[in-house]
């Protein structure tokens, strides 16, 4: 899935490398490399109890128009939670079944996706996104009455989706803001949302 998932967003890359030269006398401003960086709200979800955070990220992509009307695109993206509400020091806590406790705790997410939106006006892009998402983290299980007999403890990283979308807008030919939301699942029943506003330059 993850080879495939990457191959689509080469090949959605290529399409869109070429679009910007078949594009003539368009108004829009949705083409071209793009970089931005992120920052919003994030909540991580494990062992049944989510946790609120802040987060901060940066995005790099490429975007290319279909016809008059629709735009299509690639990126990567980063993202960290930075500041942990909340007790346990952002540690998604639950009882283990054996007298003591199980945590785990999100780091940082890293997706590749691909774009497609449609603009309904000039300057206004509204997309949904979609790809594949890994993300870091650490679970600790205290064992038997909290003890550390039959506990472990795992840092490393787990596979997954993510898909949202957004509103994009174009404050001029170089410059742009949106606002975003996402939601990615992952393969060990751990998932996360966050909402975000995003600020870039874009070359054409």
């Amino acid at each position: 899935m993850r080879k495939i998932i990457f191959a689509a967003a080469v090949a959605t890359a290529a399409i869109a490398a070429q679009a910007p030269a078949q594009v003539i006398n368009t108004p829009t401003t949705f083409r071209g490399f793009r970089i931005e960086g992120d920052i919003g709200w994030d909540r991580a979800r494990a062992n049944g109890v989510g946790q609120n955070n802040m987060g901060y990220g940066g995005t790099a992509g490429i975007d290319g128009q279909i016809g008059k009307y629709f735009v299509v695109g690639a990126e990567g993206t980063y993202w960290n939670p930075s500041k942990m509400w909340g007790d346990n020091n952002g540690n998604n806590m639950a009882t283990n079944g054996n007298g003591g406790s199980v945590s785990t705790k999100a780091f940082q997410e890293w997706d590749a996706s691909i774009r497609m939106g449609f603009l309904a006006q000039p300057d206004i892009l509204l997309y949904a996104v979609g790809g594949y998402a890994a993300t870091r983290e650490r679970t600790l299980n205290t064992g038997v009455g909290g003890t550390g007999v039959g506990g472990y403890r795992n840092v490393g990283w787990s596979d997954g989706y993510s898909v949202g979308g957004g509103v994009e807008y174009s404050i001029s030919k170089m410059f742009f803001m949106n606002a975003q939301y996402r939601y990615s699942q992952f393969s060990n029943h751990t998932s996360r949302q966050r909402a975000t506003l995003g600020f870039g330059v874009r070359f054409r």
